[in-house]
């Protein structure tokens, strides 16, 4: 992959945008795509305490993204998105409810603890930055990486997924270094 598609792949498949070289002296954020966003503060903490399951992992993402969209998440809004029966949402719900990631009153709609937020936000930053790896390095569809992160992504340790960020990071770097209409 040349310099320039690599560059126009990270762009346009994956929202990145390097904005303005920044002049001496001045903060460049061309690559603030790659670090974790702000709502996930303290997911180092988070990340490193909990050892969730593939299942737990897609269940805690679930609510995050049924919070996001309707503000409050039901057993059968996750039911629906998981594609699962409602009595597999209780039993998961009860086990991330005893972990302390959400609030699960009986018959009530579900929410995110605070540290099951910073966790959600974590794991789904963690998942995009394996995306990006495996579609912008490995150069797999996005259909192969999709799958590979649904399948890996919840067992990698926090030191793996920074390393790939770190080195997308350099990769991105010397990509925009090398082009000469900048």
């Amino acid at each position: 992959m040349s310099a320039s598609s690599a560059l126009f792949s990270l762009i346009y498949c994956h929202g990145a945008v390097p904005g303005a070289i920044a002049s001496p002296g001045e903060r460049d954020d061309t690559m603030d795509f790659l670090m974790p966003p702000l709502s996930c503060t303290g997911y180092r903490m988070a990340a490193g305490k909990y050892a969730l399951s593939r299942s737990l992992d897609q269940y805690l993402g679930a609510i995050l993204q049924i919070e996001k969209n309707a503000s409050v998440a039901r057993v059968k809004d996750i039911a629906n998105v998981l594609g699962v029966k409602k009595g597999s949402v209780a039993g998961a719900l009860k086990k991330l409810s005893a972990m302390g990631l959400i609030v699960y009153p009986s018959y009530r709609p579900v929410n995110l603890t605070d540290e099951g937020r910073r966790l959600a936000e974590y794991n789904r930053w963690r998942d995009s930055i394996l995306m990006l790896f495996m579609t912008t390095v490995l150069h797999l569809s996005h259909r192969e990486a999709e799958a590979s992160v649904e399948r890996i992504g919840y067992a990698l340790g926090e030191k793996v997924v920074d390393r790939m960020r770190q080195f997308m990071a350099q990769t991105y770097e010397e990509v925009v270094d090398s082009l000469d209409f900048w």
